[in-house]
C-alpha cells in the first residue's frame, strides 16, 4: 500500500523553502500593516499573504510574498508559490494567477513546483512570463539558484526570458552538434 501523501504539506515546504531563501538574501519578515508603511530603517522587509492589487474579481489578489529592497528594490515585488501534488488542482488556478497578476499594483514572479505539473501547463505559464506584471516562472531549484545569484529582481530583470531559452536552447544545439560530431567518428572508427 502506497503512503498517503498531503499535498498541502508540501506546499507548505515550498513556501517554507522560499522564505528561507528570503531571510537568507537578509529580508526580515514584518506583519502586513508595517510592511505597507515601509520600514525607514533601510532593512529589507517582507511579508506574507498580501494583497496585491484588485485582482480579477476585484475582491483583491493574495499573493504568497510581498518583499522589497530600499536600496535595490525599491519597488514592491511579489512572489507566488503554486505546488501542483495532484491532478488538476493548481493548473486551473494559474490562469486566473496570470490575470490578477498583470491586473495588480507590482511585479511578480511564480515558483512552481511538484510532480504532477503538467509539461503543458507549464510551458503555457512560462509563455506568460515577460508580459505585463508577471516577470518570471521559476521551478523551485530555479528560483534556488536564481536568488544565489544575486538580486531577486534586478539581475533577472537585465535578461528577459527569452534571452535566456535562446541561450539555453543555442547551448542545446551546441550540445546536439558536438555529440552528433562525436557519435559520427566514433562508428567510423569501428567501421
Amino acid at each position: 500500500m502506497k503512503p498517503v501523501v498531503n499535498p498541502s504539506a508540501n506546499g507548505v515546504r515550498l513556501v517554507s523553502l522560499v522564505e528561507k531563501i528570503l531571510v537568507r538574501r537578509g529580508y526580515q519578515c514584518v506583519e502586513k500593516r508595517d510592511f505597507d508603511r515601509r520600514s525607514p530603517t533601510g532593512v529589507p522587509l517582507y511579508t506574507k499573504k498580501h494583497k496585491n492589487g484588485p485582482g480579477l474579481y476585484g475582491t483583491g489578489y493574495q499573493v504568497t510574498f510581498s518583499f522589497y529592497h530600499p536600496q535595490s528594490q525599491p519597488e514592491c515585488n511579489c512572489i507566488q508559490c503554486r505546488w501542483q501534488g495532484i491532478s488538476g488542482s493548481t493548473d486551473r488556478k494559474l490562469p486566473f494567477d496570470v490575470l490578477s497578476i498583470n491586473l495588480g499594483e507590482h511585479d511578480t514572479l511564480i515558483v512552481i513546483d511538484g510532480p504532477k505539473f503538467l509539461p503543458e501547463v507549464e510551458s503555457w505559464l512560462r509563455g506568460k512570463s515577460g508580459k505585463g506584471k508577471l516577470f518570471g516562472v521559476f521551478s523551485a531549484w530555479e528560483f534556488y539558484r536564481f536568488a544565489n545569484q544575486g538580486s531577486l529582481v534586478r539581475s533577472y530583470r537585465q535578461r528577459s526570458w527569452g534571452d535566456i531559452m535562446v541561450y539555453f536552447l543555442s547551448l542545446k544545439y551546441k550540445v546536439g552538434v558536438w555529440y552528433g560530431l562525436l557519435k559520427y567518428k566514433i562508428i567510423n572508427i569501428f567501421k
